[in-house]
């Protein structure tokens, strides 16, 4: 009995990590999702984006943990002004918005929906000079945009007395000029720069009022929504994967309980069998110590014969 459970416990043990091996053959180092039919991992290849832009593999939300990466494509020359960051293995650093997961010198800039990188912020602004200091350069003067003042301001006038305080509320003072002056959306003609004056943050609304990311061209739209497929599919309706992972976790159930059955099944076939050849070979033995011993009286009782 000990016998049948060991080599149940081994049959068992293999047949868990044999489960889906035509997946594991297509689907090699990326995983594989699930089993009937065999859905792979999708993974960053050389020519899964196009047009210049880079690969990345972004964590999805999902029903059950851990949930899979699924490849984003985006043209980081767009979305960072200058170079992006990087970790030790060349992949470009994703951030959120509502953390600072950035170092000092960079930003986290929106690369398309729900995906944020880590720009370079080459970006200095020049403190006002004081009176007795020459001024160069000028005020708000910023080295990426080379902004030049109003020559019709006086030099003494500071841009921000021109603001009304009961406009400002509470909100905080800007000491940047409207960035709205010189920033345009290439991809959204129609798009209108608006400020929000508490933040100070510019960004383009469309003839809906909804905001445009102005790096995502129209055209490629369907693209994205083509490639963010998979994810809906994946985080659409919880209940049909796990009604599937349900229905292959019972097929494994079963599928190793009927291998315990056969192992048990052939070893009792092998034990029987082997009772059987013993007790035929100890049958056997006693006949022929029987004949042994009849044998003098056999001899005996013919010569009798003959002398009578």
């Amino acid at each position: 009995m000990i016998s049948i459970l060991i080599i149940a416990v081994v049959l068992l043990g293999t047949s868990s990590g044999l489960l889906c091996p035509e997946c594991h053959e297509k689907c090699g180092l990326g995983g594989f999702m699930a089993c009937e039919p065999c859905i792979c991992n999708p993974t960053c290849t050389s020519d899964f984006c196009s047009g210049g832009r880079e690969c990345i593999l972004v964590e999805v939300h999902c029903y059950e943990k851990p949930c899979p990466k699924l490849p984003q494509c985006i043209d980081v020359n767009k979305t960072c002004d200058s170079a992006a960051m990087r970790a030790s293995n060349g992949d470009l650093v994703v951030c959120s918005n509502d953390a600072h997961q950035c170092p000092e010198d960079y930003r986290c800039t929106v690369a398309k929906a729900s995906l944020s990188i880590c720009c370079r912020d080459d970006i200095k602004i020049t403190p006002k000079p004081s009176d007795t200091e020459v001024e160069e350069p000028p005020w708000g003067f910023i080295p990426g945009l080379q902004l030049i003042p109003d020559p019709t301001e006086k030099d003494d006038e500071n841009p921000l007395d021109k603001i009304d305080e009961d406009d400002l509320g509470n909100c905080q003072d800007c000491s940047l000029p409207d960035v709205c002056q010189f920033i345009s959306c290439s991809n959204y003609p129609k798009a209108v720069c608006v400020t929000d004056d508490c933040t100070c943050t510019s960004y383009f609304i469309d003839e809906n009022e909804e905001k445009v990311f102005c790096e995502i061209p129209p055209d490629e739209d369907k693209r994205d929504d083509d490639e963010l497929d998979l994810t809906t599919s994946i985080t659409a309706n919880p209940e049909a994967v796990s009604s599937q992972n349900g229905s292959e976790t019972s097929k494994v159930i079963i599928r190793q309980v009927l291998i315990a059955s056969c192992v048990v099944f052939l070893f009792i076939v092998i034990l029987l069998v082997t009772c059987k050849v013993i007790h035929w070979k100890r049958r056997s033995m006693f006949r022929k110590q029987q004949e042994e011993q009849l044998k003098p009286l056999r001899i005996g009782n013919n010569n009798k014969m003959d002398l009578a």
